[in-house]
């Protein structure tokens, strides 16, 4: 491994301790990530640094886009870190899954790789002034639906990839400064919906739904926003009387009829019920194997790229096979500054693994 400085390292943990602050970490569904973590975390991981070694003659910013966005990479960072302390990996390696993650991260938005200063922003001057053309005027009725349209897109991808994986369905971009086009006070938010119809994931479930990009080009005023590590957005103001323009594109073609984008938003979110009551019905032991497909499909580009299978190895499954999720894996943490500092070393990649577990298992 080439020698990379590792002064970012405060800023990542202070990032993820950040995102992680606003989520309750109890409530995964249809299976806790944490639970089924410890079965097949070795395997995981020896997966994941597979693709690490294959990729060595390629450039980050090669890589990046086939992740999909800086989200799933966030993402991916944190839980391939936490999986490989549960494995017991080398600090060596550890380092290797970090310093992996955060190449492709400064590749694509080197101001703010962690989000930690509340930004999300890789797109250049000349596709912002791009998407400024042919707005449309807003008002509350359309943000409304707007609305409603993003909120069914959320529950598709907690449908379609469950509680810790839907970052791959969905990436909010800004804030950027267009006060030079709208005056004062005016910035884009870029809300973008991808990998709706994941086919190879969910075969006939699929039929008759052909939706699979979604980009909302927001023109706020008077509107704060902010992003998390944990792809949290968050708002202050009114959103209804706040959006001034938009544009929206659906499978590449912008949409600005009403009627059209609710009878877009009801067909999601009737899609979005169907494959819930489909994963949340199926047997444990399909239900982990979903899981796990549901994982390994964050890259599955990048397998295509590399020319190897996207699927759960053999091993992975063979570890999590008639296995019941280990409940009891993770120790009881009750004060919450010590909840914190507990998170916070677990991803540390500078911390030897067995070490980490010397400590917190005493």
């Amino acid at each position: 491994m080439n020698q990379i400085t590792e002064t970012w390292i405060p800023d990542f943990l202070d990032a993820v301790q950040q995102g992680l602050s606003h989520m309750d970490l109890t409530t995964l569904q249809p299976i806790d990530c944490f639970d089924i973590f410890p079965l097949y975390a070795k395997e995981g991981t020896e997966r994941i640094l597979k693709m690490i070694n294959l990729t060595s003659s390629y450039n980050p910013s090669e890589i990046a886009p086939l992740l999909h966005s800086p989200s799933v990479i966030r993402a991916e960072m944190l839980l391939s870190l936490i999986k490989a302390k549960i494995a017991g990996m080398s600090k060596e390696k550890v380092l290797a899954l970090a310093h992996f993650y955060y190449s492709l991260l400064q590749s694509i938005c080197p101001e703010d790789p962690f989000a930690l200063h509340g930004t999300n922003r890789i797109h250049s001057s000349e596709q912002i002034n791009s998407s400024l053309s042919n707005l449309h005027a807003a008002n509350p009725n359309i943000a409304k639906a707007l609305g409603q349209l993003s909120n069914a897109c959320y529950h598709l991808a907690y449908s379609l990839y469950s509680d810790i994986n839907p970052q791959i369905c969905y990436d909010t971009f800004g804030p950027y400064d267009v006060s030079a086009q709208f005056g004062q006070g005016h910035i884009l938010i870029i809300k973008q919906f991808q990998n709706l119809h994941p086919i190879k994931l969910w075969q006939d479930n699929l039929n008759k739904f052909s939706l699979e990009t979604i980009r909302i080009y927001c023109i706020y005023k008077d509107i704060k926003f902010s992003m998390d590590n944990a792809t949290h957005s968050h708002y202050e103001g009114n959103l209804l009387t706040g959006l001034q323009y938009y544009n929206l594109e659906i499978n590449g073609e912008m949409v600005n009829d009403l009627a059209f984008i609710n009878n877009v938003t009801e067909k999601i979110g009737l899609k979005a019920m169907d494959l819930w009551q489909t994963l949340t019905s199926l047997d444990f032991e399909h239900a982990k194997i979903k899981y796990l497909e549901q994982r390994c499909y964050n890259y599955a580009n990048l397998c295509t790229s590399l020319n190897i299978d996207w699927h759960p190895t053999i091993e992975m499954l063979k570890a999590v096979k008639d296995k019941p999720l280990a409940k009891n894996f993770w120790p009881i943490i009750e004060d919450s500054q010590e909840s914190h500092l507990f998170w916070r070393e677990l991803v540390d990649p500078r911390i030897d693994s067995q070490e980490f577990w010397k400590k917190w298992r005493k």
